[in-house]
């Protein structure tokens, strides 16, 4: 009887260490891929506020990241890639309108960029 009941303390023991591994792991690769996301659209605002007048491309923001669920806020020349555990900011040129999840158009008229405008 003491022998299960140590080996019951033991997995719990083990089972314990391993969700807290797993929960830094999670936090970890939820930053991560925050980052990488907000670096590739603050290269989208960036490119388009140096492209020329008439520039207009078309990007889809995905609803979730590799299955988690994120939000996108631009505050003046700030974009906030949000998660449940940590919000990521970078710096972006100022532009009018939002980011949206879904399609996305981006447009340089004369030297502005605006969203979705």
């Amino acid at each position: 009887m003491t022998m299960v009941m140590m080996g019951a303390v033991m997995v719990i023991v083990f089972m314990t260490l391993f969700s807290e591994l797993y929960q830094d792991n999670l936090k970890d690769k939820k930053k991560i891929l925050a980052e990488d996301y907000g670096y590739y659209l603050q290269t989208e605002l960036i490119l388009a506020s140096e492209a020329k007048s008439g520039y207009k491309r078309v990007i889809d923001i995905p609803y979730d990241l590799e299955g988690f669920d994120f939000d996108l806020y631009l505050i003046s020349s700030v974009l906030i890639i949000n998660f449940s555990d940590a919000a990521i900011p970078f710096n972006v040129p100022k532009v009018n309108g939002q980011l949206v999840k879904g399609k996305n158009t981006i447009e340089n008229t004369n030297n502005s960029i605006c969203l979705n405008c």
